[in-house]
C-alpha cells in the first residue's frame, strides 16, 4: 500500500512537472544585451583560439564548445518575441545558429579542420546583420 501511494505521488510530481515546463516566452534582454553580454564574449574567445591554431587540450575543447552553444542560444533569442527586424536579420541568426551546431560537433570530435570550417558558419552569420544593421564606417 506504501509503495502504491509513493507511486501515486511520483506520478502526480512528474505530471505536474510536465505542465509547469508548458512557460510563455517573455522576452527581457535586449538585442544590444544579447550581443554585449552572450555573445561577443564568447566570439572573441572562438576568434583567440582560432588565432591561435585552434584548441589544444581537453580543457580548451570545452570550452570552444561551450562558446559554440552559447552562441547558438543567443543568436536562437534573437528569433524570439518580435527582436527580428528584417530578412538579413533572420538569415544571420539561422547561418550563425547552424554554424554554432558545426562547432559544437566539431569540439567533441576534437576536428580542429572541422571547428575552424564551422567558425566561417558562425561568423558568416554575424557579418550577414551586421552588413545591415552595424556597418562599418
Amino acid at each position: 500500500m506504501k509503495q502504491l501511494a509513493l507511486l501515486a505521488a511520483l506520478a502526480l510530481t512528474v505530471s505536474a512537472g510536465l505542465f509547469a515546463a508548458d512557460h510563455e516566452y517573455k522576452k527581457i534582454a535586449t538585442v544590444h544585451d544579447i550581443m554585449e553580454a552572450i555573445v561577443k564574449p564568447n566570439m572573441d574567445l572562438l576568434a583567440e583560439m582560432k588565432k591561435s591554431g585552434g584548441p589544444s587540450d581537453e580543457k580548451q575543447w570545452k570550452q570552444a564548445n561551450r562558446a559554440a552553444s552559447i552562441i547558438g542560444e543567443g543568436a536562437e533569442l534573437m528569433l524570439l518575441d518580435g527582436r527580428i527586424k528584417d530578412q538579413a536579420w533572420e538569415d544571420g541568426a539561422k547561418m550563425a545558429i547552424d554554424g554554432a551546431q558545426k562547432s559544437m560537433t566539431a569540439a567533441m570530435r576534437k576536428d580542429t579542420n572541422a571547428w575552424m570550417e564551422s567558425l566561417n558558419g558562425i561568423g558568416g552569420g554575424c557579418r550577414t546583420c551586421h552588413k545591415v544593421h552595424k556597418p562599418k564606417k
